[in-house]
């Protein structure tokens, strides 16, 4: 079984923002290490602007998907994330969506890391 946990990637004023970690594998920042300049200025601004401030106000910027899954939204860039307590974001990865909906196995991985991580932790 692959272990899984989070590490703390932004903590701000409002919330701290952890990204899971699947076999030292840091998904999330593997992810952003890929994006280009612009799309990693862009998402590193949303997520300090998040944990500094709160949350977007704008569906254009974060948005529900499913009883306890949100996204992050930047341009195509979209990052999956769920709340675990008041002020605590558990990121799980992130992709290039290019189509109007998601692809179910996208928002099924991130559950499933989430249940995991939620699991391990006990």
């Amino acid at each position: 079984m692959a272990q899984v946990r989070h590490s703390l990637l932004i903590s701000g004023a409002r919330f701290q923002l952890f990204e899971i970690v699947v076999d030292e594998r840091h998904l999330l920042q593997e992810f952003i290490d890929g994006l280009s300049e612009a799309e990693q200025k862009k998402v590193g601004a949303l997520l300090h602007r998040t944990a500094e401030n709160g949350l977007p106000r704008s569906n254009e910027h974060f948005k529900k998907l499913d009883d306890d899954l949100f996204e992050f939204k930047a341009h195509q860039v979209r990052i999956f994330c769920a709340f675990r307590g008041k002020s605590i974001l558990v990121l799980t990865h992130g992709i290039k969506k290019k189509k109007d909906k998601h692809d179910k196995q996208d928002m099924e991985r991130a559950k499933h890391l989430l249940k995991q991580l939620d699991e391990q932790k006990g």
